[in-house]
């Protein structure tokens, strides 16, 4: 979605993606590595939630 937003979209709407990319590295650590813990709280659930935001938004 990063790569295919165009060159004029604001810069809120790149943020928003770039968040939601650490997002899903966060969501990673959390199944994959708990015993690193997570930087902020992560679940699939505010995964979907903030995807349907960026969707809206996009």
């Amino acid at each position: 979605m990063l790569r295919r937003l165009p060159p004029y979209a604001t810069g809120e709407k790149r943020r928003a993606l770039e968040e939601f990319v650490w997002m899903i590295e966060e969501y990673k650590v959390s199944l994959f590595g708990q015993e690193l813990k997570t930087a902020i709280p992560i679940s699939r659930k505010r995964i979907e939630a903030r995807m349907g935001e960026i969707e809206r938004m996009l």
